[in-house]
């Protein structure tokens, strides 16, 4: 009896354990169902309102784009009206050349009747009317001679004036071929390039540089200047310009058909953030 009073409570303690299980199980079931229920709607809802987010714009847009894109191509734009003036087609029209070709300079005031002109250089003043004073003349490489008063020279200029002017007229040195004073004296500035290039003999005119015996029975035939400087962008040392001056002196002098050069003047400057620069002046001489 008693072995049998416990197996009784045996079974009933593990039937009651077993019921327990089963509990348990639907419990679980059912609120995985209820998490079923409850997520996944959710999130099917939320991919359908993503999907909808997505797609709206792109349908949106594509027609607004389209009707963007048709009425730019139906808007009035004005075209850019051609040049009348310059025609390639037009042959009443002025032409290219025509209006590329330089206009006439008119002066803002007449010539002053007071002076003659050159008929080479527009503007350039060659004497003074009714002038009787004794003048230099200032002989330019085109052959235009001007009668004035040489005042000073730079090493880019030469200025002049007119008798009984207040005013000194500047022209660039480089146009300038000679000047022969009133007292006789002749001074070469820039022989031409033709006869600077074609020059012949240079190297046997000598070259001194304080007076000796061998020029004393020689003619002066005039002064020769030669100038060289230097440029910023390269910079050249001052004895290559001097040996540059120097050829330049002999060059003229050879046109003058002197055998000798004597320097009278060595100019050399160097002057602080400017490019230096040499000026040689010779007397030329050549035998009787």
């Amino acid at each position: 009896m008693r072995f049998l009073f416990l197996f009784l409570i045996a079974v009933i303690m593990s039937s009651s354990l077993w019921a327990q299980n089963t509990d348990t199980t639907r419990v679980v079931k059912d609120s995985t169902g209820l998490v079923i229920q409850d997520v996944i709607p959710v999130s099917i809802q939320v991919i359908d309102s993503v999907a909808k987010k997505i797609d709206l714009p792109v349908i949106t847009v594509t027609p607004d784009s389209t009707n963007v894109s048709s009425s730019v191509d139906t808007l009035n734009v004005p075209s850019i009206a051609k040049d009348t003036v310059v025609s390639k087609s037009d042959s009443s029209s002025t032409g290219v050349n025509a209006v590329n070709s330089p206009a006439v300079i008119i002066p803002n005031a007449p010539l002053d009747p007071n002076y003659t002109y050159s008929s080479q250089n527009y503007g350039l003043a060659l004497a003074k009317v009714g002038n009787k004073e004794q003048t230099d003349t200032i002989v330019f490489l085109n052959g235009d001679k001007v009668l004035a008063n040489v005042k000073k020279f730079t090493f880019r200029d030469l200025f002049y004036g007119f008798p009984g002017d207040v005013k000194m007229v500047a022209v660039d040195r480089r146009y300038v071929q000679k000047i022969i004073y009133k007292y006789g004296r002749v001074e070469t500035i820039s022989a031409r390039e033709v006869d600077i290039r074609e020059v012949g003999g240079w190297k046997d005119v000598k070259v001194l540089k304080k007076r000796t015996a061998a020029i004393k029975d020689m003619v002066d035939v005039g002064e020769v200047e030669g100038v060289d400087e230097g440029t910023r962008e390269k910079y050249v040392d001052a004895r290559d310009l001097e040996r540059s001056a120097t050829i330049t002196i002999q060059k003229k002098a050879a046109l003058l058909g002197a055998t000798i050069v004597l320097i009278t003047t060595r100019d050399v400057r160097r002057p602080y953030g400017d490019p230096p620069y040499v000026r040689l002046v010779a007397r030329a001489y050549k035998p009787k």
